[in-house]
Protein backbone atom coordinates (compact mmCIF):
# COMPACT_ATOMS: atom_id res chain seq x y z
CA UNK A 1 0.00 0.00 0.00
CA UNK A 2 1.57 3.42 -0.92
CA UNK A 3 2.45 5.81 1.97
CA UNK A 4 -0.50 7.49 2.98
CA UNK A 5 -0.84 11.48 1.94
CA UNK A 6 -2.27 13.21 5.51
CA UNK A 7 -3.56 16.64 5.61
CA UNK A 8 -1.94 19.36 8.06
CA UNK A 9 -2.56 18.51 11.81
CA UNK A 10 -3.86 14.88 11.15
CA UNK A 11 -2.98 11.95 11.90
CA UNK A 12 -3.87 7.96 11.18
CA UNK A 13 -3.27 4.76 12.87
CA UNK A 14 -4.08 0.98 10.72
CA UNK A 15 -5.93 -1.73 11.88
CA UNK A 16 -3.96 -4.89 12.19
CA UNK A 17 -4.48 -8.34 10.37
CA UNK A 18 -6.81 -10.52 11.89
CA UNK A 19 -4.27 -13.07 12.19
CA UNK A 20 -1.35 -13.31 14.56
CA UNK A 21 1.84 -15.43 13.90
CA UNK A 22 2.44 -15.80 17.85
CA UNK A 23 -1.31 -16.35 18.80
CA UNK A 24 -0.67 -13.90 22.13
CA UNK A 25 -2.44 -11.52 23.51
CA UNK A 26 -1.43 -7.54 21.16
CA UNK A 27 -0.41 -5.15 23.83
CA UNK A 28 -1.04 -1.50 21.69
CA UNK A 29 0.81 1.51 22.40
CA UNK A 30 -0.47 5.24 21.02
CA UNK A 31 2.07 4.80 18.30
CA UNK A 32 1.48 1.29 17.29
CA UNK A 33 1.49 1.25 13.25
CA UNK A 34 -1.85 -1.55 13.02
CA UNK A 35 -4.35 -0.50 15.91
CA UNK A 36 -7.58 -1.69 15.73
CA UNK A 37 -9.70 0.70 16.56
CA UNK A 38 -11.24 -1.54 18.82
CA UNK A 39 -7.95 -1.20 20.49
CA UNK A 40 -7.87 2.06 20.46
CA UNK A 41 -10.04 2.81 23.80
CA UNK A 42 -7.53 0.39 25.29
CA UNK A 43 -4.67 2.12 24.37
CA UNK A 44 -5.22 5.22 26.22
CA UNK A 45 -7.01 3.47 29.08
CA UNK A 46 -4.14 4.32 31.38
CA UNK A 47 -4.14 8.11 30.14
CA UNK A 48 -7.51 8.82 30.77
CA UNK A 49 -7.59 6.64 34.23
CA UNK A 50 -4.43 9.36 35.39
CA UNK A 51 -6.47 12.43 34.38
CA UNK A 52 -9.36 11.24 36.21
CA UNK A 53 -7.89 10.77 39.10
CA UNK A 54 -5.92 14.28 38.74
CA UNK A 55 -9.53 16.13 38.36
CA UNK A 56 -10.29 14.65 41.67
CA UNK A 57 -12.68 11.54 40.65
CA UNK A 58 -12.28 8.64 43.93
CA UNK A 59 -10.84 5.68 43.15
CA UNK A 60 -13.73 3.98 43.89
CA UNK A 61 -15.24 5.84 40.61
CA UNK A 62 -12.34 6.08 38.25
CA UNK A 63 -12.72 2.57 36.97
CA UNK A 64 -16.31 3.09 36.00
CA UNK A 65 -15.80 6.49 34.97
CA UNK A 66 -12.80 5.60 32.34
CA UNK A 67 -15.86 3.18 30.98
CA UNK A 68 -18.38 5.50 30.20
CA UNK A 69 -18.93 5.96 26.65
CA UNK A 70 -16.41 3.03 25.02
CA UNK A 71 -19.76 0.93 23.74
CA UNK A 72 -20.91 3.70 22.18
CA UNK A 73 -17.33 4.49 21.12
CA UNK A 74 -17.26 1.14 19.58
CA UNK A 75 -20.42 1.14 17.55
CA UNK A 76 -19.81 4.48 16.61
CA UNK A 77 -16.82 3.10 14.73
CA UNK A 78 -18.15 -0.52 13.31
CA UNK A 79 -21.01 1.44 12.14
CA UNK A 80 -18.99 4.43 10.40
CA UNK A 81 -17.05 2.06 8.87
CA UNK A 82 -19.82 -0.67 7.59
CA UNK A 83 -21.27 2.75 6.44
CA UNK A 84 -18.26 3.85 4.44
CA UNK A 85 -17.75 -0.08 2.74
CA UNK A 86 -21.79 -0.25 1.69
CA UNK A 87 -21.63 3.46 0.28
CA UNK A 88 -18.42 2.14 -1.55
CA UNK A 89 -20.98 0.46 -4.10
CA UNK A 90 -19.61 -3.42 -3.27
CA UNK A 91 -23.08 -5.50 -2.16
CA UNK A 92 -24.19 -8.31 -3.28
CA UNK A 93 -26.66 -10.48 -1.94
CA UNK A 94 -27.11 -13.89 -0.89
CA UNK A 95 -30.88 -15.13 -1.43
CA UNK A 96 -32.84 -17.16 1.27
CA UNK A 97 -32.23 -20.54 -1.37
CA UNK A 98 -28.36 -20.10 -1.67
CA UNK A 99 -25.94 -21.42 0.29
CA UNK A 100 -23.89 -18.44 2.32
CA UNK A 101 -21.07 -19.98 2.68
CA UNK A 102 -20.85 -20.26 -1.43
CA UNK A 103 -21.86 -16.81 -1.56
CA UNK A 104 -19.06 -15.47 0.81
CA UNK A 105 -16.47 -17.72 -1.19
CA UNK A 106 -17.36 -16.35 -4.83
CA UNK A 107 -17.53 -12.62 -3.29
CA UNK A 108 -13.79 -12.77 -2.27
CA UNK A 109 -12.85 -14.84 -5.46
CA UNK A 110 -14.29 -12.19 -7.75
CA UNK A 111 -12.24 -9.55 -5.31
CA UNK A 112 -9.08 -11.47 -5.95
CA UNK A 113 -9.38 -11.55 -9.67
CA UNK A 114 -9.33 -7.55 -9.90
CA UNK A 115 -7.24 -6.54 -12.42
CA UNK A 116 -7.00 -2.54 -11.46
CA UNK A 117 -5.78 -3.69 -7.83
CA UNK A 118 -4.06 -6.40 -5.83
CA UNK A 119 -7.01 -7.05 -2.94
CA UNK A 120 -6.12 -9.09 -0.77
CA UNK A 121 -9.15 -9.53 2.12
CA UNK A 122 -7.88 -10.12 5.60
CA UNK A 123 -11.42 -10.60 7.60
CA UNK A 124 -15.19 -11.37 7.27
CA UNK A 125 -16.94 -9.49 10.03
CA UNK A 126 -20.64 -10.17 11.21
CA UNK A 127 -23.10 -10.58 13.20
CA UNK A 128 -23.00 -13.58 15.82
CA UNK A 129 -26.36 -14.91 14.58
CA UNK A 130 -24.94 -14.57 11.36
CA UNK A 131 -22.06 -16.40 11.94
CA UNK A 132 -24.12 -19.03 13.84
CA UNK A 133 -25.82 -19.96 10.74
CA UNK A 134 -22.56 -20.02 8.65
CA UNK A 135 -21.43 -22.73 11.39
CA UNK A 136 -24.59 -24.69 11.09
CA UNK A 137 -24.35 -24.80 7.47
CA UNK A 138 -20.87 -25.93 6.94
CA UNK A 139 -22.09 -29.05 9.39
CA UNK A 140 -25.29 -30.12 7.98
CA UNK A 141 -24.54 -29.74 4.24
CA UNK A 142 -20.83 -30.64 4.56
CA UNK A 143 -20.28 -32.31 7.44
CA UNK A 144 -17.63 -29.74 8.10
CA UNK A 145 -16.43 -28.19 11.54
CA UNK A 146 -14.32 -24.91 10.67
CA UNK A 147 -11.13 -24.11 11.53
CA UNK A 148 -9.95 -22.16 14.53
CA UNK A 149 -7.43 -19.16 14.63
CA UNK A 150 -5.89 -16.62 16.91
CA UNK A 151 -6.36 -13.17 15.97
CA UNK A 152 -5.55 -9.69 18.00
CA UNK A 153 -6.74 -9.11 21.62
CA UNK A 154 -5.77 -13.20 22.03
CA UNK A 155 -9.27 -14.03 21.13
CA UNK A 156 -9.83 -17.27 18.87
CA UNK A 157 -12.35 -17.24 16.46
CA UNK A 158 -13.87 -19.63 13.84
CA UNK A 159 -12.20 -19.25 9.64
CA UNK A 160 -14.08 -20.17 6.50
CA UNK A 161 -11.54 -21.84 3.74
CA UNK A 162 -11.40 -19.34 0.65
CA UNK A 163 -9.18 -18.30 -2.41
CA UNK A 164 -7.18 -15.69 -0.19
CA UNK A 165 -6.63 -18.80 2.50
CA UNK A 166 -8.48 -19.34 5.80
CA UNK A 167 -10.15 -16.13 6.45
CA UNK A 168 -11.21 -15.31 10.18
CA UNK A 169 -14.88 -14.71 10.72
CA UNK A 170 -14.78 -12.57 13.09
CA UNK A 171 -18.30 -11.63 15.78
CA UNK A 172 -19.04 -7.55 15.46
CA UNK A 173 -22.31 -7.97 18.05
CA UNK A 174 -23.23 -3.81 16.90
CA UNK A 175 -23.70 -4.71 13.34
CA UNK A 176 -27.36 -4.74 13.21
CA UNK A 177 -29.71 -7.11 10.90
CA UNK A 178 -33.46 -6.89 10.92
CA UNK A 179 -36.42 -9.50 10.79
CA UNK A 180 -36.47 -12.91 12.26
CA UNK A 181 -33.96 -15.75 10.85
CA UNK A 182 -35.39 -18.47 9.18
CA UNK A 183 -38.42 -15.90 8.52
CA UNK A 184 -37.65 -15.56 4.99
CA UNK A 185 -37.77 -11.72 5.41
CA UNK A 186 -34.50 -11.34 7.54
CA UNK A 187 -31.20 -9.35 5.98
CA UNK A 188 -28.07 -10.11 7.48
CA UNK A 189 -24.74 -8.20 6.51
CA UNK A 190 -21.97 -9.80 6.85
CA UNK A 191 -18.39 -7.40 5.81
CA UNK A 192 -15.33 -8.95 3.99
CA UNK A 193 -12.71 -6.31 4.58
CA UNK A 194 -9.20 -5.39 3.90
CA UNK A 195 -7.76 -4.50 7.63
CA UNK A 196 -4.83 -3.17 6.53
CA UNK A 197 -6.57 -0.14 4.47
CA UNK A 198 -9.38 0.51 7.28
CA UNK A 199 -7.76 3.33 9.17
CA UNK A 200 -8.26 6.04 12.51
CA UNK A 201 -7.54 9.05 11.58
CA UNK A 202 -7.40 11.45 14.60
CA UNK A 203 -7.14 15.20 14.41
CA UNK A 204 -4.36 17.64 16.07
CA UNK A 205 -3.37 15.07 18.74
CA UNK A 206 -4.08 11.39 18.86
CA UNK A 207 -4.58 11.49 22.71
CA UNK A 208 -8.23 11.89 24.43
CA UNK A 209 -8.93 14.90 26.24
CA UNK A 210 -10.83 15.23 29.30
CA UNK A 211 -13.11 17.50 30.42
CA UNK A 212 -15.09 18.93 33.38
CA UNK A 213 -18.49 19.38 33.12
CA UNK A 214 -21.87 20.49 34.64
CA UNK A 215 -23.20 22.87 37.11
CA UNK A 216 -20.71 24.21 39.98
CA UNK A 217 -22.28 22.12 42.70
CA UNK A 218 -22.14 18.73 40.60
CA UNK A 219 -18.10 19.67 38.90
CA UNK A 220 -16.41 17.27 40.91
CA UNK A 221 -17.91 14.07 39.46
CA UNK A 222 -19.04 14.98 35.94
CA UNK A 223 -16.25 14.30 33.00
CA UNK A 224 -16.12 13.71 29.46
CA UNK A 225 -13.35 11.84 27.60
CA UNK A 226 -13.21 12.64 23.84
CA UNK A 227 -11.00 11.72 21.18
CA UNK A 228 -11.11 13.65 18.23
CA UNK A 229 -11.09 11.31 15.42
CA UNK A 230 -12.83 8.95 13.16
CA UNK A 231 -12.54 5.68 11.16
CA UNK A 232 -11.95 6.05 7.78
CA UNK A 233 -12.02 2.98 5.06
CA UNK A 234 -9.87 2.97 1.96
CA UNK A 235 -11.06 1.83 -1.24
CA UNK A 236 -14.34 1.05 -0.33
CA UNK A 237 -15.19 0.50 -3.85
CA UNK A 238 -12.78 -2.35 -4.41
CA UNK A 239 -11.17 -3.70 -1.23
CA UNK A 240 -14.15 -4.57 0.73
CA UNK A 241 -17.80 -5.98 0.41
CA UNK A 242 -20.97 -5.76 1.52
CA UNK A 243 -22.91 -9.41 2.02
CA UNK A 244 -26.17 -9.01 2.21
CA UNK A 245 -28.17 -12.74 3.68
CA UNK A 246 -31.30 -13.19 3.26
CA UNK A 247 -32.92 -15.88 5.42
Amino acid sequence: MPAAVHSYGVGTTSMPAASSESGGEAQPTPNSEGMAFRQLFDAHARYVWRSLLGFGVTESDVADASQHGRLEEVAAAVTGAAGQIAGGGNTVTIGASESIVDGLKSTIAQMLSNTSYGVRPTAIYANPVLLDLIDREMKSEFNVVLNTKPIEGGLTVKTLSTQAGDIPLIPEWTLPYTGTPGSGSAVLPAYIVTEDLIEYHWLGDQNPRVFQLGMPGSLASQYVAVKFGAVVVKGANYAHYQVLVDR
